[in-house]
């Protein structure tokens, strides 16, 4: 028995086997008048497999691209539209940089840390109020991550390791109590 594990992968699944083997059939024809004819109706069988595309613009450029793919570019027709070059279209895109900071305490994100360095810009009351607001969302993400109960002193020892000045303004503060809601349990008691 023939399988389709045992056949040829497919360039492009989404058009099928039979598609690629009208394609393979074109590409043994060798009148090219009849290769072209035979090609738009390839095409059309093309269009009318994924009626959901007839929607698009650019609809006969992506059937032809998709044939020529498809064909491996060694397919000689008349194509009505500019296809892209095969070194185009099988190019990998540039491999994209990581961000590089370091997060000196990972589970209070990237956002406690800009906050931190923002602070600069403050002064006396405005700095006691904005690093409050701070210690209390540092709070708040280490509640979400660890699920503990946490004191102040770990999270303004935390806040201290954090900046990059004196933080002595502090003093004896206490922060916000914080309590995150865990999602409720559904009962999976079936009724007897």
């Amino acid at each position: 028995m023939d399988y389709n594990t045992s056949r040829p992968m497919l360039i492009l699944p989404e058009y099928g086997r039979n598609i690629h083997q009208m394609i393979k059939i074109l590409k043994g024809i060798e009148d090219r008048n009849e290769r072209n004819e035979q090609a738009k109706v390839v095409i059309d069988v093309m269009s009318s497999i994924n009626p959901s595309m007839r929607n698009r613009e650019d609809l006969e450029q992506h059937l032809w691209t998709h044939l020529m793919i498809m064909a491996e570019f060694d397919l000689d027709i008349d194509i009505p539209v500019t296809i892209p070059e095969k070194e185009k279209i099988y190019n990998k895109p540039e491999i994209l940089s990581y961000p590089k900071n370091e997060i000196k305490i990972r589970h209070y994100g990237r956002h406690i840390v800009a906050l931190i360095d923002e602070m600069h810009q403050f002064e006396d009351e405005a700095l006691k109020l904005y690093s409050i607001q701070i210690l209390n969302q540092m709070k708040k993400d280490y509640m979400e991550w660890n699920k503990d109960l946490v004191s102040d002193e770990i999270i303004i020892n935390d806040f201290k390791r954090m900046a990059k000045r004196s933080v002595d303004y502090l003093g004896d503060i206490q922060l916000a109590d914080v309590k995150i809601q865990k999602p409720k349990k559904k009962n999976n008691k079936r009724g007897k």
